[in-house]
């Protein structure tokens, strides 16, 4: 199943201003039916008026947000390899091929045929090409570049936090990693070009530092370890207890949404994991769902939480 999506002007600039997740939150049930792999077109207005056609969003799955998200009950995940975002600053007028579609949008001006959930609408076969063919050319933004956020998140619980931005130089990419130097990192003392993070300011760099602010005094400190201790130091998906059989504490606290892609610090943005959960969860992108409350991987295994006393259930 593909779809249209109206991105609204005001959540646009938003989401570009801390750089795009490669997530899409609507309330619209339509949203929970694209299908893995399903594509949805989202197309929005620049400040001239002009409609633009501003991302081709690969959607790898749909879940569902915590009861009361502020952005919709579904969230569409993307295939952070093939999505595209284009570059609006030259884009070309969409709106003759948008009222040419077989989708209803006979208001004077485009937008208010895309209001609530009327932003997102199925798409035939005949409109996907259209919109396929108008898309030929049409130039990307640069891609947005994710720091290994769960090694942050180990890193600033432990006890070797030094707060500190480090350039990964090997990789030439920016990472966030609170712990000691290592022969081939070099400290960065400014807050680095926002160009290798593919937005165009340092809006979402700082959002993340500030969200991480007060190193062992932070907010996420302090919630991570309520957290921990909810769980007494276990695993919420497989109930590994590293303190029983080594008396270490060693479990991570893991952001579902991560910070680069505008989550917080809130407790329904996170679980406790070990660490070959936490890695694994990182390295397959892996979706979480909050009504099976439950991971997905991309060769289709699903874990769910074993252990929940924090994570409300949706009905």
């Amino acid at each position: 199943m593909n779809l249209l999506y109206y991105w609204q002007p005001d959540n646009y600039r938003r989401d570009r201003r801390y750089g795009f997740g490669y997530h899409l939150s609507q309330n619209s049930a339509i949203m929970n039916s694209v299908d893995n792999g399903g594509t949805i077109w989202a197309f929005t207005r620049r400040g001239d008026g002009r409609y633009v056609l501003a991302a081709e969003f690969l959607a790898r799955r749909v879940t569902r947000n915590p009861a009361g998200y502020t952005y919709g009950k579904y969230r569409a995940w993307a295939d952070t390899d093939r999505t595209r975002y284009f570059d609006l600053a030259d884009a070309p007028d969409i709106e003759p091929i948008v009222r040419g579609l077989a989708v209803r949008s006979n208001a004077t001006h485009l937008g208010q045929s895309f209001q609530g959930t009327s932003a997102v609408r199925f798409l035939g076969v005949g409109d996907v090409q259209a919109l396929s063919a108008f898309a030929v050319g049409l130039p990307s933004l640069a891609r947005v570049g994710f720091y290994p956020e769960d090694v942050l998140e180990a890193r600033f619980l432990g006890e070797d936090v030094a707060g500190r931005v480090v350039r990964d130089v090997s990789e030439t990419r920016i990472d966030y990693l609170y712990g000691r130097d290592t022969p081939d990192r070099q400290v960065v003392r400014e807050i680095p070009n926002p160009e290798l993070f593919g937005t165009n300011d340092d809006m979402r760099i700082r959002y993340v530092m500030e969200q991480l602010k007060g190193g062992r005094d932070s907010e996420f400190r302090r919630v991570a370890t309520e957290l921990r201790e909810t769980y007494a130091g276990r695993c919420q998906v497989c109930e590994f207890d590293p303190q029983i059989r080594y008396a270490q504490e060693i479990c991570h606290v893991h952001h579902v949404v991560w910070l680069s892609r505008g989550g917080d610090n809130d407790r329904s943005n996170l679980v406790v994991l070990c660490p070959n959960h936490h890695a694994i969860v990182h390295r397959d992108d892996a979706p979480f769902d909050y009504g099976s409350l439950a991971f997905s991987f991309a060769n289709g295994a699903v874990e769910a939480l074993r252990l929940n006393l924090h994570l409300p259930g949706i009905a």
